[in-house]
């Protein structure tokens, strides 16, 4: 038997023991007397740097029994290869592939209701590992019957190798509790030899697909996908989800306090300081911290500060996009928030108008703690929304909003979301201040409250994560590309100055809200929007990358998407469009996945290498992937910008920084009059200043600010 107690020196045992043979491994293992996790899986998989697994019945469970004692395997950059088996009807066997894909289907549906988190934590550890290239897999199809063998091989880098076969079973209850037996066969050993080397050969002859009556496929991408989309994101996640499943496991099923404690997110010093700020404003306050440095965290952060203080909570979670509260729910699961009912109300769910009805009951009525809301800014601020809120708020309970994208919600469509009964107020933006709309933003201010705290930009690309020991954010370069309007688009473009000048201020709105000299502007702003020397600087960009570059965004307008798709294909870049038009429900076809998040996976992959993107992508969206931003759109609201240098300065495993072009017109005022000139002047102005200010944090600074000093200085 492994002559070592786990609980006690499995620190020491990473340092002391490197091969099979020094476990000193049992010929035969009993649960009755022993526990198989402590005693043999952790210590065998620590050492080892191959399994090869045969896992029964095709479920979650089978993925599940794989990962077993996975981090120390991991850190010895082990390669598992999974055969799983699945038992098709006569008619099936037809038509096998279309059948395994229903399977494969019901899989990822499962994994996605498991309500077993040591389960559901194990097929994370897996997608992980198809994540990083270390997993393999493969399903097993045996005619009228199942490939029912339950057994794996182990070998260390010293040459050994072990083989353990019996009847454990493949559920995490089962190998936790059920009465199992399995024997172990050792290399080391010659009268093992006979058992060891004909299972072996068994296993190569299975995944080689050479077995008489038992065939094996390849997974589907879209099942890899699917899977790779539960896999923790960053190193430091599957540091912390690692160290919970050990935890848990050598707890029995029982969640032990400290690893409890241990599964639960540890904030940042920022994110601790942001919450004490917001609760010593009386629980009113906005955080004003840049993209990637954590406020949904800290946000989250805040919403236990107050279940954890006894308080009953209902808390609302307003978002800009439908796709972003997917990605809410899941940093929800992900912090251990732990709420008794979550309400997904927007108009995908045709039911929420009872749901939230119901809960906000049960709340009042003392049966619920904590329940919590997510839902979208248009939602939020619906008549119906408002009624149930306003009709079921209750002395009973603490009613709190979280306004996501906090901008969003100073929109008059949106003020309505800002009702007197949420006496507890949260506001998350990188820039809350709205554009051109001094009453909206002051509507903001006068309803959440001050900043409560500010990480900026500055802040997160030179403050160290002590996890990471990198930036919160990637340091970058910024490359300004100054261009030209080509000459009908100068002419038109001065036609327009002129008459913006005559119309300005002396002409009343019209019937729709727009005055004559607004939709001047608006012309006018669309020509520099898509003036044609873009494409011939997007065209250079695109030339000067390398041909493995991978992780590139191009931002455009509508007029614009269709020749940069051409354009970018046409250079060999496997690329995507990434509008509104993609669907955010899951669908059969993308692996139980919405389209948008398989392009985002297939983006992260590598498959597409370039997204070509409208707004879609500018607030909330997740791309850690992505490496290079090209903005050929811009309106020039800086919260656009920062949005959009903020998708592609998340850190990701492999990205030292990143590279923001950013393409400029700059009209030629020389062609103007005097009295347009010093407007336009005026108008370039902030539009230059928008650029140093991103010159300033950039690593090549002092190049960037040259550029931007000779374009203010031209024309």
């Amino acid at each position: 038997m492994c002559g070592v107690d786990m609980n006690e020196s499995y620190t020491a045992d990473k340092k002391s023991l490197s091969s099979l043979q020094e476990l000193d491994l049992r010929a035969a293992y009993f649960s009755d007397d022993t526990n198989l996790l402590k005693e043999f899986y952790v210590p065998a998989l620590s050492v080892s740097a191959t399994y090869d697994r045969v896992a029964g019945f095709f479920s979650s469970n089978a993925l599940a029994i794989a990962a077993r004692g996975i981090s120390r395997f991991m850190e010895n950059g082990g390669r598992i290869r999974l055969v799983t088996s699945v038992m098709l009807s006569e008619p099936d066997q037809q038509a096998i592939k279309e059948s395994l894909k229903q399977k494969e289907h019901e899989v990822l549906e499962e994994i996605v209701n498991l309500e077993d988190e040591l389960k559901r934590n194990h097929v994370r550890a897996l997608g992980w590992m198809l994540k990083k290239g270390l997993l393999e897999m493969k399903i097993a199809v045996v005619p009228r019957g199942i490939e029912h063998r339950k057994s794996g091989i182990l070998r260390d880098t010293a040459g050994g190798a072990i083989c353990f076969t019996g009847s454990d079973n493949e559920t995490a209850h089962g190998w936790l509790h059920h009465d199992e037996q399995f024997h172990v066969y050792c290399s080391w050993r010659p009268g093992d030899l006979p058992h060891l080397d004909p299972e072996v050969e068994q296993f190569d002859r299975l995944w080689n697909d050479l077995a008489k009556r038992t065939r094996v496929f390849e997974p589907s991408e879209a099942f890899r996908l699917g899977l790779i989309r539960t896999a923790p994101r960053e190193e430091a996640e599957f540091a912390e989800l690692t160290a919970a499943m050990l935890d848990a496991a050598m707890a029995g099923d029982k969640r032990a306090p400290e690893a409890n404690e241990r599964q639960r997110i540890r904030l940042f010093d920022h994110q601790e300081a942001a919450i004490k700020a917001w609760l010593g404003y009386n629980r009113r306050g906005i955080f004003e911290m840049a993209t990637g440095t954590g406020k949904t965290f800290a946000a989250l952060g805040c919403l236990r500060a107050m279940r954890d203080s006894g308080k009953k909570v209902v808390a609302v979670i307003a978002c800009p996009f439908q796709h972003l509260l997917s990605q809410w729910n899941g940093e929800v699961e992900r912090f251990r928030l732990n709420p008794e009912t979550t309400v997904i109300a927007d108009s995908a769910h045709s039911g929420w108008r009872r749901e939230l009805d119901d809960s906000l009951v049960d709340a009042a009525m003392g049966r619920k703690e904590f329940v919590l809301v997510l839902t979208t800014h248009s939602t939020a601020s619906s008549p119906d929304f408002v009624r149930i809120v306003h009709s079921e708020a209750s002395e009973t309970f603490e009613l709190v909003l979280v306004g996501d994208e906090v901008h969003g919600l100073g929109a008059p469509t949106h003020r309505q979301a800002l009702q007197d009964d949420y006496e507890c107020r949260l506001g998350l933006s990188a820039t809350p201040r709205r554009w051109f709309d001094d009453e909206g933003t002051q509507e903001l201010y006068d309803y959440f409250g001050p900043t409560a705290y500010s990480f900026t930009l500055r802040d997160a690309i030179n403050s160290v994560n002590p996890l990471t020991k990198a930036t919160y954010l990637c340091p970058y370069r910024y490359e300004p590309r100054f261009v030209g309007l080509d000459e009908s688009e100068l002419e038109r473009y001065v036609e327009l100055t002129r008459r913006l000048a005559v119309a300005a201020g002396q002409d009343p709105a019209g019937a729709d809200g727009v005055s004559a000299s607004e939709m001047i502007a608006f012309q006018r702003a669309n020509i520099v929007k898509n003036a044609r020397r873009k494409l011939t600087a997007a065209k250079t960009i695109i030339g000067e990358l390398s041909p493995d570059s991978r992780g590139v965004l191009v931002y455009v307008t509508p007029e614009q998407i269709d020749q940069v798709v051409e354009l970018v294909s046409t250079s060999g870049f496997a690329t995507h469009r990434f509008t509104n038009a993609e669907g955010v429900t899951p669908e059969r076809q993308y692996g139980g996945v919405s389209e948008r998040d398989f392009l985002l996976a297939r983006f992260a992959d590598g498959t597409y290498r370039c997204l070509v993107a409208m707004k879609c992508l500018d607030e909330g969206v997740d791309v850690p992937a992505a490496k290079m931003a090209v903005i050929m759109a811009s309106s020039g609201n800086p919260r656009e910008y920062i949005q959009r240098i903020g998708r592609v300065l998340r850190r990701a495993e492999g990205k030292t920084e990143a590279v923001v072009f950013d393409i400029i017109v700059v009209p030629n005022r020389a062609v103007l009059p005097p009295i347009l000139r010093a407007a336009e002047e005026k108008i370039l102005g902030k539009e230059l200043f928008r650029c140093a200010e991103i010159a300033n944090n950039a690593l090549n600074s002092s190049e960037a600010l040259v550029r931007i000093e000779q374009a203010r200085s031209t024309g």
